[in-house]
């Protein structure tokens, strides 16, 4: 999971999720950039995948990382998934490579001005978009971190 900031903006992405729009819940959901660690590349670790996740699903490079939070979980209740969060800064608002779309599940992207973030998740709730916990823990660490 990467909260990516490029000055002083947070990069969300807005997908769709066969699980959320099958079940009616939403048409898509709002979620930071994120991926498998170790999916492709035998021995990858945190800081590759991010690199890796960042570039295609953003098109942006990170000229720092830092994990913030190596295990984290978004229902140690239901599942054993765990995940990683890690700040992402971009200083470069250059895209390097063409984004992904990942077989059209990322619709769009966007980079919101962090005082405006919380305003802007509030509005995509209203228009009946399901916000992922990753994009909720990434605006928290855009505004103390």
């Amino acid at each position: 999971i990467i909260h990516a900031k490029c000055g002083d903006k947070i990069i969300f992405i807005e997908t769709r999720r066969p699980p959320i729009y099958a079940e009616n819940k939403a048409e898509a959901c709002i979620e930071v950039p994120a991926g498998l660690v170790g999916d492709e590349v035998n021995g990858e670790t945190v800081i590759d995948a991010v690199k890796k996740e960042l570039m295609e699903e953003t098109g942006y490079s990170a000229e720092k990382i830092e994990i913030v939070v190596p295990l984290m979980s978004s229902s140690g209740g239901c599942t054993s998934e765990t995940s990683a969060m890690a700040v992402a800064d971009i200083y470069n608002d250059k895209i390097i490579k063409e984004p992904v779309t990942d077989g059209g599940i990322i619709i769009k992207r966007y980079k919101i001005p962090v005082s405006e973030a919380e305003n802007w998740i509030k509005q995509q709730q209203e228009a009946k978009k399901c916000i992922s916990a990753q994009a909720l823990a990434a605006l928290y660490f855009a505004k103390t971190h």
